[in-house]
């Protein structure tokens, strides 16, 4: 009388299934995107904290940046 047991898979890190997440995603021969649940489960999870100070920081950079470079280009474009 044999026992046969059920073969139980390994668990894997949080780095570790981003890592395998990333290697998968760089050897798909079909040339398809990643699902979004794939993308999420690549990325580590404190890329989805919320840190509002610092996103309206970059918010206003970039409508600095953005008014900047329209003003430029208005006094480039605009001829008399």
């Amino acid at each position: 009388d044999y026992n046969i047991g059920t073969i139980v898979p390994s668990l894997q890190t949080e780095d570790e299934a981003m890592d395998q997440g990333i290697s998968n995603f760089m050897n798909n021969r079909d040339n398809e995107p990643p699902k979004l649940g794939q993308v999420v489960k690549m990325l580590p999870k404190e890329t989805w904290d919320v840190d509002t100070p610092t996103s309206l920081f970059y918010f206003a950079v970039d409508m600095l940046a953005v008014i900047t470079t329209m003003g430029f280009l208005d006094a480039i474009v605009t001829s008399d």
